[in-house]
């Protein structure tokens, strides 16, 4: 069983956290093989509540008739100050699903989380070729 990873391309439908190193916002997370080293990222600007940043993501690599066992959504987050939590996001049929919170307790320490979905949150199903096209991939970051 072959594995294939899509990043993101373009802007989805929410796009609060604030860039660095690059705009827009999905260019900033966009690494292909290896974190950029903090020198591109997304955040959540000091007084803003929770933050969602979502993704368009280029499926054209998936072959039609691919099996698609499951979805992986990976982030890295970094904790810079106090407090903080982040969950992967994905957004499917105009609803967004969050993975499971990962609080942020080391100031300046990285974490890798991911969340995985094995079915389309959104009909229940197993996820199919044409979901893909229409699947949004992304960040929540709260206090």
């Amino acid at each position: 069983m072959a594995t294939l990873t899509l990043y993101p391309n373009g802007a989805g439908s929410s796009s609060v956290l604030t860039p660095v190193g690059d705009t827009p916002n999905w260019k900033c997370v966009d690494e292909v093989g290896t974190i950029d080293s903090d020198t591109t990222y997304v955040y959540r600007a000091g007084g803003l509540g929770t933050g969602l940043d979502l993704y368009t993501i280029d499926a054209s690599g998936v072959p039609s008739g691919a099996v698609i066992s499951n979805v992986r959504s990976i982030n890295y987050s970094k904790r810079v100050g106090t407090g903080g939590a982040t969950k992967a996001a994905i957004r499917i049929g105009g609803t967004n699903y969050l993975g499971t919170s990962k609080s942020l307790t080391t100031s300046y320490s990285g974490a890798i989380t991911f969340t995985d979905w094995a079915t389309n949150p959104n009909s229940g199903v197993a996820w199919t070729v044409a979901d893909m096209s229409s699947l949004q991939v992304g960040v929540e970051s709260a206090p």
